[in-house]
């Protein structure tokens, strides 16, 4: 008997350990002569019973602190909205510069334009010079040759001209190409935005039912976490492409203007070169004419003036150097379009591959509300009906009848049907644990002959505290260890009054 009493003393002092109630110091040996006194028997099961309440204020406790996490965690993602609004204003500050921008480049445009117009006088002026060569006939041949070679090199620059428009064109086409593209991505981020705002709609309901949920509440709020902190990342890299493809938008556009201009000039000096040689052939055929009507043959030229002829060699050598850098300025000017072009393709590779990752990741983040929304259903608070305290109080006090009596009459009415359902199994299925109570054997105490009809209303009661206990003791084995050693102590104490 000092075993079981000892055994039942230990087990009173672990579940006040595990709540922390404090004990005090003192100590549950006995002697051989208070084995069998009642009030150390008394004073276990009082313990006992104070132990079981301790544990359900703590329980409280924790939900408390649980339910101010959650409004903390509401608060933090209201300041993320706010910064969401900043950043949108900022990307809009940013599209008035880029217009600005645009603004500039045009009247930088006309003012090349201007230039043009200048260089054109400056090419009439050139002509007026040229007229000049009328009254000189010497070195007519050497003019020849001179003219023969500029057309050769003519016709070469118009057909590098020529190359260089269908190149233009092909790079038009594959600049329309890249727009179109731009357009899809820019569609697609748009609709990974709509689908990000989607996103923080769910993540709003699901913390508003996750204050109903307290039994799974640690597991979900630190799924929530992960699931906050993803979408944060998530939505700095589509600001980040965002910013992206409007620098992509600019740059396409100066890219853009720079080939229009270099076609124009490439018109503008294809058609110079055109006046060119019609001039030099005008100029030559006039010259013949005029030596002729002279009388002067072509071949020989020694009565003229040959002084001013090498000047004027000059700055047709100066001339024709000119148009030849410019040819060269054209043709790096070119190239660099195709280095742009080069580099444009590789930035419109890598912005499609990270949409590709946004689109993963949004999969991902699919597939991570969907498991919150399981959990979420799965974690709902169980209908579990918690009167075991009153039946422990009711055999603490089953010594006086009176107040197992007010015990009872205080209990409210649970049914028999009023059983705990486990949500985490199914919804759609709250009747297993019925079928359990029914295929153990579970049966009414009014089925029953010894019981009358007429109390129908407290046998239902006792149904209801039975189950309840029942349940209650399946899912803390601490209590059933202490109902059992009470029950031991109890029957223990009946033998040794006998």
């Amino acid at each position: 008997m000092s075993l079981l009493y000892e055994a039942c003393a230990s087990s009173v002092s672990e579940i006040e350990g595990m709540t922390g109630m404090g004990s005090g110091t003192g100590s549950y040996s006995v002697g051989q002569n208070h084995l069998f006194s009642y009030d150390h028997i008394k004073s276990v099961v009082e313990r006992l019973g104070a132990a079981v309440k301790t544990t359900q204020y703590s329980n409280e406790g924790n939900t408390k602190e649980l339910k101010a996490t959650v409004l903390e965690l509401q608060q933090e993602l209201q300041g993320k909205d706010v910064q969401i609004s900043t950043i949108s204003s900022e990307l809009a500050s940013q599209i008035r510069e880029a217009e600005s921008y645009a603004k500039q480049l045009s009247v930088e445009l006309e003012d090349a334009r201007m230039q043009v117009h200048n260089l054109e006088e400056h090419v009439e002026m050139l002509l007026n010079q040229k007229k000049a060569l009328e009254t000189q006939a010497s070195e007519l041949k050497d003019l020849e040759t001179v003219a023969s070679e500029q057309h050769g090199r003519i016709k070469e620059l118009t057909d590098e001209l020529s190359r260089k428009d269908q190149e233009i064109e092909g790079l038009m086409q594959a600049l329309d190409e890249e727009e179109k593209e731009l357009e899809v991505l820019e569609n697609k981020s748009n609709d990974l935005e709509q689908m990000l705002q989607e996103k923080e709609f769910s993540l709003k309901s699901l913390e508003d039912s996750r204050t109903k949920a307290l039994t799974k509440l640690a597991t979900t709020v630190d799924k929530f976490d992960e699931l906050h902190s993803l979408s944060e990342s998530l939505l700095v890299e589509v600001e980040s492409l965002q910013s992206q493809l409007q620098g992509r938008d600019s740059e396409i556009s100066f890219l853009r203007q720079e080939v229009t201009r270099s076609t124009n000039e490439l018109l503008t000096t294809e058609d110079s070169n055109k006046q060119y040689s019609s001039q030099i052939n005008g100029f030559v055929k006039w010259l013949e004419t005029a030596l002729m009507q002279f009388g002067v043959h072509c071949e020989s030229a020694d009565d003229h003036d040959y002084t001013q002829v090498p000047v004027y060699m000059d700055m047709l050598d100066k001339k024709i150097v000119s148009l030849i850098s410019e040819s060269d300025d054209l043709r790096v000017a070119v190239q660099s379009k195709d280095s742009s072009l080069q580099v444009e393709r590789t930035k419109m590779e890598e912005l499609l591959r990270k949409s590709e990752a946004l689109e993963a990741s949004l999969s991902q983040k699919d597939s991570q509300i969907g498991m919150l929304r399981r959990d979420r259903t799965m974690g709902q608070p169980r209908s579990i009906n918690l009167p075991g305290t009153s039946e422990i109080e009711q055999m603490n006090d089953k010594v006086s009848p009176a107040a197992a009596v007010t015990q009872i009459r205080g209990a409210r009415k649970v049914n028999n049907d009023q059983v705990a359902i486990d949500v985490e199994m199914h919804k759609d299925k709250p009747l297993d644990d019925e079928d359990d109570d029914k295929a153990h054997g579970f049966k009414s105490l009014t089925m029953s002959r010894v019981v009358p009809k007429f109390t129908r209303p407290i046998s239902d009661r006792i149904d209801g505290m039975w189950a309840s206990g029942d349940r209650l003791l399946m899912r803390q084995p601490t209590l059933r260890l202490g109902v059992l050693i009470y029950w031991i102590a109890l029957h223990a104490l009946l033998v040794s009054f006998i």
